[in-house]
């Protein structure tokens, strides 16, 4: 599920804690300056600190988050529609705990050579839905996502170039050897793998290989940043269809364990 994230993205995202592992952003109108910094524990060269006001200020404005006074501390929060517009840009995240009810969904398409940018435009959205490609045209997702791809293809016009199935009558011999072949999950389980190593050495403070990244604070950035990139590449399908030995599970409740994204003091 690659995506390049905007800055309003890490912002909702942030709210929503992303992982599990955060309720809410407290008191970001102190320091809102340092709001990526206070979240992440550094900036990017990209993110700069009035682009971050200009995104708080747009997203109050358009509702998607709101203002609350608790126990007079001030905190953003998400509105219901900035839950809605996660929901529409990252559909898989907000589906992630959603038990699986059996189904198959199907998308099959034709679309010229041609047209190829349209094509490859139709393809970016499946993976963002977390489609697999089963064959060249034909996509498959566990996940009931029909309902937002077929808005999206009625939208763009593509109704006569797209077929959507939804089944449970789809036989296969092996569901997990299918989910490996389309989603490639042992490449994905080695990195999370590499991630959990990482991340225990974090937490029984390894010095020796903590200096790899000059100091502690250092190296809990770099295990931030790889866990939010292997969330956003997760297609976080049912257990049903993952290896018996998922590290999925187990990298997020180390991250859980020891709040990882909540504060960096120790």
């Amino acid at each position: 599920m690659k995506k390049l994230l905007k800055i309003s993205d890490w912002l909702l995202l942030g709210l929503t804690g992303c992982i599990d592992v955060l309720e809410e952003i407290r008191d970001p109108l102190g320091l809102f300056e340092g709001y990526y910094k206070t979240f992440y524990g550094f900036v990017p060269i990209k993110f700069k600190k009035n682009k971050f006001q200009l995104q708080f200020w747009r997203a109050l404005k358009t509702g998607n988050i709101e203002k609350v006074i608790e126990n007079g501390e001030v905190k953003l929060r998400l509105t219901s529609a900035g839950i809605e517009k996660l929901k529409r840009d990252f559909p898989i995240i907000m589906l992630k705990n959603k038990k699986w009810d059996g189904k198959w969904r199907l998308v099959i398409f034709d679309i010229a050579e041609k047209v190829r940018i349209v094509r490859n435009w139709l393809r970016k959205k499946l993976k963002e839905l977390g489609f697999g490609q089963l064959q060249k045209s034909v996509w498959l997702s566990p996940h009931d996502v029909l309902a937002d791809f077929k808005e999206f293809i009625e939208n763009n016009n593509l109704g006569k170039n797209v077929i959507l199935v939804e089944t449970k009558h789809f036989f296969v011999d092996n569901p997990k050897e299918l989910a490996e072949k389309i989603w490639g999950l042992s490449k994905l389980n080695l990195r999370y793998s590499e991630l959990y190593n990482e991340l225990q050495r974090f937490k029984n403070n390894d010095e020796e290989y903590i200096k790899k990244f000059a100091d502690r604070t250092t190296f809990r950035n770099h295990l931030k940043m790889q866990t939010l990139s292997l969330y956003l590449e997760d297609p976080f399908l049912p257990d049903q269809l993952l290896p018996d030995d998922w590290n999925g599970k187990k990298v997020i409740n180390l991250v859980k364990e020891l709040n990882l994204f909540i504060s960096d003091s120790e």
